[in-house]
Parts: C-alpha cells; sequence; structure tokens
C-alpha cells in the first residue's frame, strides 16, 4: 500500500497559523509543456470546471476554424498531415487544482 508520505506528499491542509485560509480551485493550462496560470480563482470544483469548459470550447471552435481553411487550402497548410501538430499547438490540456486562498 502506498502513502501520502511514502512518496514524499503530504495532505492539503490549512495553514494552522492562519486559519482565513480557504480552499479554492485554480483553472491552470498546460500547452506546449508549460503551465500557464489563468489567475482564475473559483470557490467550487463545479464553478471551475464551468469555466475550463468554456475556455476550453474557444480553443476548439479556433481549431476548427484552422480545420475548415486548412481543408479549403491543403498546399498551403500541409492538410491533413499537419491535423495532429496542428491540436497539440491549439487545444492545450487545461486542470482545475485545489489551492488555499486567504
Amino acid at each position: 500500500m502506498v502513502s501520502l508520505g511514502s512518496v514524499g506528499l503530504q495532505a492539503i491542509t490549512p495553514d494552522e497559523r492562519n486559519p482565513a485560509q480557504t480552499m479554492k480551485w485554480a483553472l491552470v493550462i498546460y500547452w506546449l509543456g508549460s503551465t500557464v496560470e489563468t489567475g482564475l480563482m473559483h470557490d467550487t470544483f463545479d464553478d471551475c470546471r464551468g469555466t475550463q469548459l468554456l475556455v476550453m470550447q474557444r480553443y476548439v471552435d479556433d481549431f476548427n476554424e484552422w480545420l475548415q481553411m486548412a481543408s479549403e487550402n491543403p498546399e498551403g497548410t500541409n492538410y491533413p498531415e499537419s491535423i495532429d501538430e496542428m491540436m497539440a499547438r491549439m487545444i492545450p490540456d487545461s486542470l482545475c487544482v485545489p489551492v488555499f486562498a486567504p
């Protein structure tokens, strides 16, 4: 059995010296191997997830516009071979992570 301590992690708890801290949910985006802090903080996971879906939908919409343009102009875009590469460039991964905030 693996415990948090055995892998060098500790359970997330508020700072006992600052009981005013509360748990929030932060939207983090991973794009092209980098972490992008969005500054978007939410009180609930559901609110964070809703924002995550809205943000990701924008990226998907942009990709779909590129896909339409590329399919109409395959010579200049290396379509369809470039689809996977452009998807990786244009659609990042995202995650709602718990954080403590004052």
